[in-house]
């Protein structure tokens, strides 16, 4: 792959994952539990099975950190999106699979690391991280 096009790659990683951050930010806080939807006469139309918070940020997160921890700055970019949807996360319950995540994405990208640099960037970016993890 051409350098061009690796860094065409990297720009598209970050743009999606700073979408879905955005995504999670929105969802965050909100109640996701409805399994029941009604007509305006309160009859119910659709029987579903709720989604959970945990599906989403699975969802949001495991193809990109598999594919790109390799590259500290798109890991530098994941771990910055998923300390900014934790901060969000009042509960422990929904703090939980984001700092999972995180935890993910730190430690594979430090052991895949080339430079000392790189160790040091992403070490700054997962602190705030484990603030979060003591908090909860």
């Amino acid at each position: 792959m051409s350098p061009t096009r690796k860094r065409s790659a990297i720009f598209t990683a970050i743009n999606c994952i700073d979408y879905l951050g955005a995504a999670l930010l929105q969802i965050a806080g909100k109640d996701l539990a409805t399994d029941e939807y009604h007509d305006t006469n309160g009859v119910t139309r659709i029987r579903v099975k709720p989604l959970s918070f945990d599906s989403f940020v699975n969802a949001s997160c495991n193809q990109i950190r598999q594919a790109a921890t390799a590259k500290p700055d798109v890991a530098i970019r994941m771990l910055e999106m998923l300390y900014q949807v934790g901060k969000q996360c009042h509960r422990g319950r929904r703090r939980d699979p984001v700092l999972k995540q995180a935890e993910l994405v730190f430690s594979r990208a430090a052991e895949l690391a080339e430079t000392e640099f790189d160790r040091e960037s992403l070490e700054s970016r997962f602190e705030p991280i484990r603030d979060l993890k003591a908090a909860s």
